[in-house]
């Protein structure tokens, strides 16, 4: 059993790391003529979508790592919400995503009372709000390419 707090933060790590580790773009190999992606036109982001993705982040939740809870992003100004779109829209453009984005707060829940190894803990992530905004107009976008593709005869899993 571990006590000293550096060695349980290490453990924490080693484990998450291990627990998420997955492959990265350049190490799948290309399936040829499964997917076509560039058929699709990447349309750009909308001040209206961001907007939207902003007003229904909920409020009282906790904030992430950047320290910004929802609140203060849905009531700065008009200088800063600009800012925070423009940021956003070339994120989107160019695919590149800022490290701030990605870093997130791993917090184990206990699956049951008194447990003491890592895999007997749930782990939830806390991504900070902008993040969030940024992944609520790609689901958004997903969406509508989907529905696009789908036929009127398509029933189930809709």
């Amino acid at each position: 059993m571990l006590c000293e707090q550096k060695d349980i933060v290490k453990r924490w790590k080693e484990y998450l790391d291990i627990l998420y580790e997955r492959e990265t773009l350049n190490e799948i190999e290309s399936n040829e003529g499964e997917t076509d992606v560039e058929k699709y036109e990447k349309d750009p982001v909308m001040r209206e979508e961001f907007d939207k993705a902003l007003k229904n982040l909920k409020n009282k939740k906790a904030a992430r790592i950047d320290g910004i809870q929802a609140e203060l992003w849905k009531e700065s100004g008009e200088k800063v919400k600009n800012r925070l779109f423009q940021i956003i829209k070339d994120t989107y453009a160019t695919g590149e995503i800022p490290k701030d984005f990605i870093k997130s707060i791993n917090i184990p829940i206990p699956k049951k009372a008194a447990e003491n190894k890592c895999e007997e803990f749930r782990t939830i992530s806390l991504l900070s709000h902008a993040s969030k905004i940024l992944t609520k107009i790609i689901f958004q976008h997903i969406e509508s390419k989907i529905k696009q593709s789908l036929t009127e005869d398509q029933f189930g899993f809709r």
